[in-house]
């Protein structure tokens, strides 16, 4: 989960029970969740991109300098996406 509108902070934990709703109404709620979700939030963006050495007609190379310490705000970066 990352934030929202709800003002949670990083690692807040959120257990939370749901209903299904349809034109019949709404079902009852599910026991609450027993693990829960911890709060992410989002690493700053990369501000650095430049064009790598093999760009060509065909391929476009782009490099950047991963980010770390405190620009990752805590949370590990699994990928990036341009």
């Amino acid at each position: 989960m990352r934030n929202g509108v709800w003002g949670l902070q990083f690692n807040d934990l959120v257990v939370v029970q749901v209903s299904a709703c349809n034109i019949n109404g709404c079902g009852a709620y599910s026991e609450a969740n027993s693990v829960g979700v911890r709060m992410q939030t989002e690493p700053v963006p990369i501000t650095t991109l430049y064009e790598g050495n093999r760009t060509n007609e065909m391929y476009i190379e782009i490099k950047w300098a991963a980010l770390s310490g405190n620009d990752i705000r805590g949370a590990d970066i699994l990928s990036y996406h341009l």
